[in-house]
């Protein structure tokens, strides 16, 4: 039961994303800098630490609005603390790995690809940034900023 429920979280996140990339966004993109790298590097080890405590509620903390809704939206009536420690629990530490990788993420990680410091624009349509996972080529961890905080589209890596 637990490995479905990893499984259609990661399901309803990657159809949540790929529908919602299909919206438009007129907002204009945020700007990050060296000083922003750093905190998003810090963000991305800070969920890592998170999901390797086996702690959801501090690894929901790190989610974007759009993150925690994604979540809670896998599991009827369950918070996003539960779903995450479910996930964790049904990956087992092998699985969660494969999840989170096992290496620490530096401000050399974050590359902006948009011209001028600007961001990418995350897969929920919104201007963000975009960290390539370390462990699985073709995955990414997605970060917005909310409240002048960068914070996770997903609590783990995922592909658009």
């Amino acid at each position: 039961m637990r490995r479905g429920l990893l499984t259609g979280l990661a399901a309803l996140a990657a159809a949540s994303l790929s529908l919602a990339a299909c919206g438009d966004d007129e907002s204009s993109p945020t700007t990050a800098d060296s000083e922003g790298a750093v905190l998003i590097a810090e963000t991305i080890n800070e969920l890592r630490s998170a999901l390797e405590a086996g702690d959801g509620e501090a690894a929901c903390d790190l989610l974007s609005e759009e993150g925690r809704t994604i979540v809670e939206g896998a599991a009827i009536q369950d918070s996003c603390a539960n779903v995450v420690e479910d996930v964790i629990e049904g990956a087992g530490k092998g699985g969660l790995g494969d999840l989170i990788g096992s290496e620490d993420y530096t401000a050399e990680d974050v590359v902006f690809e948009s011209g001028g410091g600007g961001t990418d624009t995350v897969p929920t349509g919104e201007p963000g940034v975009e960290v390539p996972c370390k462990q699985t080529e073709g995955t990414s961890y997605f970060l917005l900023e909310e409240g002048g905080e960068w914070r996770l589209v997903l609590p783990f890596c995922s592909g658009e």
